[in-house]
């Protein structure tokens, strides 16, 4: 008896081992990157470099993080904690797909309740391939390498330690946290930030956060929320900033409407449906055992 309080004793210990140590590479991790993607902002601002020359500096500095991260503790890129492996192509199509068709239903609510109106003219070919570049852009400069890290090193990682449902909420807190740090450096260091930390960021980052763990774990890989990451961020810059090629709302201050019902309908109602999917799956792989 008393050897098997001892055993139980020392599992214990090892189980708060491994949280503390997997929660400790997470935090770390996300403060390098957070220093690593200041540096590169404040590099590229100071050379005026080309947006295409930004967005690969991006995207690499996130990339090198997990390359590095590989050849030290290559287990924390296994996905075997996360759940299953699906294909890049099909999870990348997923991922995308129902944050674009969320994102449709979005801005039809928004027309449908009086917010905004979206007066539409023929898309032109400048105008599809400005649409192009800006989505290229945003998947080189902020889905792939943030995702990378994020849904896929810090989520990974944390799922050595944690139950998985932990896991999301701590790295959604944990993207957030990077976020407002590039604000708080660029302060500390007088670089006017773009935005401010207030509520409401906070509201969307979070929920931004676990909507793209929960994507990830739904298509069984990080390319999911890298199309979803894509498609949300391309689509709410160009419709605030009102350059949405073929569509535009109005009146002009009605950006901020537009995003909202993005928001609500890919983030809000996008992570009830994912977890609602997930909840079933469990379910039904339960049904599926032996008793």
């Amino acid at each position: 008896m008393i050897d098997i309080m001892i055993a139980n004793n020392h599992t214990d210990s090892l189980y708060e081992k491994s949280k503390l140590a997997s929660l400790v590479f997470a935090v770390g991790v996300t403060a390098v990157f957070s220093v690593i993607f200041f540096c590169v902002l404040v590099a590229t601002d100071f050379m005026d470099a080309p947006m295409l020359v930004r967005a690969v500096s991006f995207a690499l500095s996130g990339l090198a993080l997990v390359a590095v991260v590989l050849l030290w503790k290559p287990d924390y890129l296994s996905d075997s904690r996360v759940g299953w492996k699906g294909r890049p192509v099909i999870a990348f199509l997923v991922g995308a797909g129902s944050c674009g068709v969320l994102a449709v239903l979005g801005l039809s609510f928004g027309v449908l309740i009086g917010d905004y109106q979206l007066i539409l003219s023929p898309l032109t070919a400048a105008g599809l391939s400005a649409l192009l570049v800006h989505m290229i852009i945003v998947l080189i400069a902020e889905a792939i390498p943030e995702e990378f890290v994020f849904r896929k090193l810090v989520l990974n990682s944390l799922a050595v330690g944690f139950r998985l449902w932990a896991s999301v909420i701590i790295q959604a807190f944990l993207f957030m946290g990077m976020a407002f740090s590039l604000i708080g450096l660029q302060s500390i260091f007088g670089i006017t930030p773009e935005w401010s930390i207030n509520w409401d960021r906070v509201v969307l980052f979070l929920s931004f956060g676990i909507v793209l763990a929960l994507a990830r774990i739904v298509a069984g890989s990080v390319w999911a929320s890298i199309g979803f990451h894509m498609v949300f961020q391309g689509l709410v810059q160009l419709f605030v900033g009102g350059r949405f090629p073929g569509a535009t709302a109005e009146p002009v201050t009605a950006g901020e409407y537009v995003a909202i019902n993005i928001w609500l309908f890919s983030v809000l109602i996008g992570g009830i449906i994912f977890t609602a999917f997930l909840f079933f799956r469990s379910r039904l792989k339960d049904k599926s055992k032996p008793c």
